[in-house]
């Protein structure tokens, strides 16, 4: 496969249960957990006091420093160009994204029901992953939650349902993407013309925000977009946290492939969500569009890809729990 190097980024999963005690808001609380779990990062790494009010922006041990590797990277200063114009650096990649469940997809949690958090971890913070986790059952219990222990979810486990416990086996803690995926045979690229035709229908499950020609997309949505997508959140992960910088070939017609896939029922909505940032002393918006959409075409090349998207989540704001989409 062309873009194999992509499928080489280590990825680690851990999923734990819990029980309501009060009633609770499950729908859009992604955000306030990754707040909570950035809180007691900060409060367990920063050697200052009053780190709440600490900015880690001219911080002397801010380059050492865990909270900003696993939580919060520093952005790299600004790149002078030749005509004097400055060029800033993308925001840096955050090591993790979340998930909320509930049955039925409930919004909201009454005392007694269940529900289950999943913390999928990318480089600094698989190896530290002891530490985030720490950090994530004390957000977890700040919430009138009772957790459960936390399990390994292993790509064998995503069709089992099962986690297993940390530390009970000699199996590592996280595996390649492509052991997340099925890639395809050799030969099934979609540059070589082969493959089944079939139907796929994708659930944005939270609000996904994509870009192009730098403005947010919701009515012009596409396949050939989504694919774009999830290929520059997998080479955004990559050259975040792997040494090899290899992003694999797309192929010539690679895009042409995807822009032959066409809508066969879209039922997308414009969604509003926002989040409160303490660093930022402000709200940051969180809006994007949700709902299913299904397409039909030459697709079975893509299933990867497609796969990859749910797992590493696709657009701005991953880490706050934005970008989840899943096969229906």
């Amino acid at each position: 496969m062309m873009l194999a190097p992509l499928f080489r980024l280590n990825v680690a999963k851990f999923r734990t249960g819990f029980v309501a005690e009060k009633q609770w808001r499950i729908f859009g609380a992604e955000a306030k957990l990754r707040g909570r779990i950035g809180f007691e990062l900060k409060r367990k790494c920063c050697p200052f006091p009053g780190f709440r009010r600490k900015s880690c922006d001219g911080c002397t041990v801010a380059g050492n420093c865990l909270y900003c590797r696993l939580f919060s990277p520093l952005p790299e200063p600004p790149v002078t160009l030749p005509d004097g114009r400055s060029r800033h650096s993308p925001s840096p990649g955050r090591p993790f994204v979340i998930a909320l469940d509930s049955p039925e997809d409930k919004a909201v949690l009454n005392p007694g029901d269940t529900g289950t958090a999943e913390l999928t971890l990318f480089g600094p913070a698989i190896e530290h992953c002891a530490l985030f986790l720490e950090a994530a059952v004390s957000a977890i219990a700040s919430f009138p939650l009772h957790a459960e222990e936390i399990g390994i979810v292993t790509p064998s486990s995503l069709t089992s349902g099962h986690s297993g416990t940390i530390g009970a086996s000699d199996h590592p803690l996280a595996w390649p993407l492509s052991e997340w995926v099925s890639l395809p045979e050799p030969g099934t690229d979609p540059e070589d013309g082969h493959g089944n035709t079939h139907g796929l229908k994708l659930w944005f499950v939270t609000p996904v925000r994509l870009v192009k020609s730098e403005r947010l997309v919701y009515a012009d949505v596409s396949f050939a977009l989504i694919m774009k997508a999830v290929l520059r959140r997998l080479r955004d992960l990559r050259r975040a946290f792997f040494a090899d910088k290899d992003m694999g070939i797309t192929g010539r017609t690679f895009y042409k492939a995807a822009e032959a896939v066409a809508i066969s029922e879209n039922g997308l909505y414009w969604n509003r969500r926002k989040r409160h940032s303490f660093r930022q002393k402000q709200d940051v918006f969180l809006n994007g569009f949700r709902g299913k959409i299904s397409f039909t075409g030459h697709l079975s090349p893509f299933v990867p890809l497609v796969r990859a998207g749910e797992i590493v989540h696709i657009g701005k704001g991953t880490s706050a729990g934005n970008g989840r989409i899943m096969v229906e």
